[in-house]
């Protein structure tokens, strides 16, 4: 996963795969995008902060998990749709899994860049 902690600032925001099984989702292969470490009485706050921050970042390319609870670690956002990319072969296309991941680590690091909104305390643990 990528660990961006303690950039600029930000509390611990970071890249995780998981293997979630779901209706829609058979193989369960999920790239969510975490926050972590959020002090409790931050945590709803925070969650959606870091929601809103990385789905203005990532548009169409990340959605809202079916659920998104409120812990030490939470989900904020995944990537819609598979990010890993296979050929017509059935084969993996490195190329094509390794865009998706860069992108992944671009929209991170964007949503961690963009300016503070009035009362956004996004970057404030």
């Amino acid at each position: 996963y990528v660990y961006l902690d303690d950039y600029k600032g930000a509390p611990h925001v970071y890249l995780q795969l998981e293997v979630e099984p779901e209706p829609d989702n058979p193989d369960g292969r999920l790239l969510c995008f975490k926050v972590g470490n959020a002090p409790e009485h931050r945590q709803q706050d925070m969650k959606w902060e870091w929601h809103d921050r990385i789905s203005k970042v990532g548009n169409n390319r990340v959605e809202k998990p079916p659920v998104m609870r409120v812990g030490w670690t939470m989900t904020v956002a995944r990537w819609s749709g598979d990010w890993m990319v296979f050929n017509k072969d059935g084969c993996l296309d490195l190329d094509g899994t390794m865009a998706n991941l860069k992108s992944a680590e671009r929209i991170l690091k964007e949503a961690i860049e963009m300016p503070p909104t009035v009362g956004d305390s996004a970057l404030a643990g």
